[in-house]
């Protein structure tokens, strides 16, 4: 048997940072916790995020799968500042292994944890630093606007800037332009859940780098300090650039139902295009439908 004191606050702080994203059933409902060398690594996912934090902490050296709910408890209550006493041990009875912070008993899980390190790319591409307040903000303000929608959202990350498109299977909702202190890389783009991106950003703090490796399926990296975030992209098609006003989509929506009407012969009409330009001009005096196309023949 093992003992020693730790920070109960501390650790407790780093568990709330880690367990929001720990998943509903099965190994990814836990906690992964390893220490080494008076550092403690604590690990969270759900199969498509996943968080990471290391702390400074005397602790035993090991590394257990501690089940949620109990870790959960262990982070919502208060030390006061207290360094509790740490104990690895077996039960006598059952020869499970447990570890006890306190009087708080970690349950200890079987299972074993995956190698989470090989979901993190080695390499990237792009990379810019943000102050993740702004971001925040603007995913937070279009989440009225989206709620029980079929919305998928692009994040774009490039020298030319970086922007956010909302859309639905039949259009671009909006677009929203965000601010970054740094960019470098060729340009980026990939389709993510935009309550996953918020809650990204507000697990890194004040600030975050933002990676992205080769490939629209590949994780984007959150880094803050020594805390790191990986976010797996949603499947689909990247939203395309079609932003409209109000106005514009309602005059879209009715010229849209006016050449329906013409191309069924219910509305006489006269359609010139060319130069760019579709002129659709109505006039109930014609007898028929005229389609002048204008512009030189090749």
């Amino acid at each position: 048997m093992k003992q020693t004191l730790v920070d109960a606050d501390k650790l407790a702080e780093g568990l709330r940072r880690v367990t929001p994203f720990m998943g509903q059933s099965g190994w990814d409902k836990s906690v992964y916790l390893e220490s080494h060398g008076g550092k403690v690594r604590l690990t969270c996912t759900d199969g498509y995020r996943l968080a990471h934090l290391d702390l400074a902490l005397d602790f035993p050296e090991g590394a257990w799968v501690l089940e949620a709910e109990r870790a959960k408890e262990f982070a919502t209550t208060y030390h006061q500042g207290e360094k509790l006493p740490v104990v690895v041990g077996d039960d006598p009875v059952s020869r499970a292994e447990y570890l006890k912070v306190g009087p708080h008993t970690l349950l200890v899980m079987t299972q074993k944890y995956p190698d989470y390190h090989k979901f993190r790319p080695t390499t990237w591409e792009t990379m810019a630093l943000v102050a993740t307040r702004p971001w925040i903000k603007a995913i937070r303000g279009r989440k009225a606007d989206l709620v029980g929608r079929d919305i998928k959202m692009g994040l774009v990350v490039g020298q030319a800037g970086c922007r956010i498109l909302w859309a639905n299977p039949e259009e671009t909702l909006a677009e929203e332009e965000l601010a970054a202190q740094m960019v470098s890389g060729p340009e980026k783009k990939v389709v993510l859940e935009p309550e996953y991106l918020r809650r990204a950003l507000t697990s890194c703090g004040k600030e975050a780098t933002i990676k992205l490796a080769q490939g629209p399926q590949a994780p984007v990296l959150f880094e803050a300090g020594d805390y790191w975030h990986l976010l797996m992209p949603t499947v689909g098609e990247f939203p395309k650039r079609s932003i409209f006003t109000k106005s514009e989509k309602e005059a879209l929506t009715w010229a849209e139902e006016a050449i329906r009407e013409v191309r069924r012969g219910n509305v006489v009409a006269r359609v010139e295009i060319g130069g760019g330009r579709l002129i659709l001009e109505l006039d109930p005096k014609r007898e028929k439908t005229e389609i002048c196309l204008t512009g030189t023949s090749s």
